[in-house]
């Protein structure tokens, strides 16, 4: 079936969406002022949220009205000196996702209260000060990309560009040219922070900046989704397994899952004393097929069967086990494992 070719807009539609852009890049920035209390040092700031006009790409901007406006939220340091204080541009990704993940839950001086399993909280709503915020390193500017948050577009002809991968690109290096400008902060060390997408976009960024004349000083990648066969569990795609098992386990370290917490769990037993079943005990109560286990740090390197019991002969191989020596340890951890070779016939390497 042919694609339905898109509705142009009525012009009275038109006109709205083009009035309702000129009056945003109208409006006075928003300004309000804080601090926080980071590292044991006290930092006060001014939060200036204004929308950034993103004009025609090319010899059409300079005489075309802007094609869309983009909220920026900039937290900066009271006091500070533009050439030497850091200055990050933050963006979450999606496609489609506006900055408010980082803004008020990871980067932001402030944070929302929310429970520790992440459930929704109830009325009285909250924010408190963020202990874990970057702003003791940056000054931070917070993107909302064309429609997401209160970013809109003037025009459908805009709107397919930017949410296009490489109008995309574009309309945020222009805002970031533009509130550079604004701020004249053209001088400050300059990072960007791309989360998930914002990865992706942010390698984009990174190039479109520098043929701009923006001298990048880092790219900071969370959660990164540069290579989207790292992240798709899918048929016939074991990549994700390998990569996302060392978070999983770390994960439920630190969730304190006694079952799967790596101090309870030894491959054989040391100096004849039986081991914790933990873990074992948890893969065949759950069922779980063919598993492999990744170890590393303990200043030996093996690959070995998971046994159900290691003190019983003939017991069931649950699994494998590859275990490494961290790249940090300096103890010569093969000459060790090859004296317990003779001492543990379940090791295969």
């Amino acid at each position: 079936m042919a694609d339905t070719p898109a509705k142009t807009p009525e012009p009275e539609a038109a006109k709205r969406l083009r009035d309702h852009v000129d009056k945003l890049l109208a409006r006075p920035p928003a300004k309000s002022t804080g601090g926080i209390a980071l590292a044991g040092r006290r930092f006060d700031y001014t939060v200036h949220a204004a929308f950034m006009p993103v004009a025609a790409t090319g010899l059409d901007g300079a005489s075309s009205e802007p094609e869309a406006a983009v909220l920026t939220t900039a937290y900066l340091l009271d006091g500070a000196d533009a050439a030497t204080r850091p200055l990050c541009f933050a963006f979450n990704g999606g496609p489609g996702s506006a900055s408010i993940w980082l803004h008020l839950g990871a980067l932001g001086p402030k944070r929302v209260v929310v429970p520790d399993d992440g459930s929704m909280p109830a009325a009285p709503y909250a924010v408190a000060d963020n202990p874990h915020s970057w702003f003791e390193h940056f000054d931070l500017v917070f993107i909302d990309p064309p429609h997401t948050g209160w970013s809109v577009t003037a025009n459908e002809a805009a709107r397919k560009k930017m949410l296009s991968v490489d109008g995309d690109i574009d309309a945020l290096a222009e805002v970031m040219r533009v509130w550079l400008t604004r701020h004249k902060r053209w001088g400050s060390p300059v990072y960007l922070a791309g989360e998930s997408y914002g990865t992706t976009r942010g390698a984009g960024l990174a190039n479109k900046l520098q043929s701009m004349g923006v001298a990048l000083s880092g790219v900071i990648l969370v959660s990164c989704a540069m290579d989207l066969q790292s992240i798709v569990f899918a048929p016939a795609n074991d990549l994700p397994y390998a990569l996302f098992l060392p978070a999983f386990a770390n994960a439920a370290w630190l969730s304190n899952l006694p079952e799967f917490n790596p101090f309870k769990y030894n491959s054989f037993p040391v100096n004849g004393a039986r081991q914790s079943y933990r873990l074992t005990d948890a893969l065949q109560r759950h069922a779980v097929a063919n598993p492999v286990i990744l170890g590393g740090d303990v200043h030996e390197n093996w690959v070995g069967h998971v046994l159900a019991d290691y003190e019983q002969p003939g017991a069931k191989v649950l699994g494998v086990e590859f275990c490494g020596t961290g790249i940090s340890s300096r103890s010569g951890g093969n000459a060790r494992t090859a004296q317990r070779l003779a001492q543990n016939p379940h090791f295969v390497f």
